[in-house]
């Protein structure tokens, strides 16, 4: 079982992030990923989930609610996302 990290940091792995796997799906360069609409949207469906850096969910207007933050919360890929 992997360690968990607070929601804020990115997980300590060489395993690339659902976060970061989503960026290179989209094709996006990090300077992009502020305007990106797409991510955007992502994340907002997975902030509880997955780890998105902070500094985006800001720049967003995304704040987690104290009760989302650890739910099941990884970050990283495991190999089975139903593993809890």
């Amino acid at each position: 079982m992997r360690k968990s990290v607070p929601f804020q940091h990115k997980p300590v792995t060489n395993d690339p992030t659902y976060f970061e796997l989503e960026v290179e799906r989209l094709g996006l360069q990090e300077w992009e990923y502020s305007f990106s609409e797409r991510l955007r949207i992502w994340a907002d469906e997975h902030r509880t989930r997955h780890y998105v850096p902070e500094e985006l969910l800001r720049a967003w207007g995304m704040e987690l609610d104290d009760a989302d933050v650890g739910l099941g919360w990884d970050g990283v890929i495991t190999g089975d996302e139903n593993e809890s």
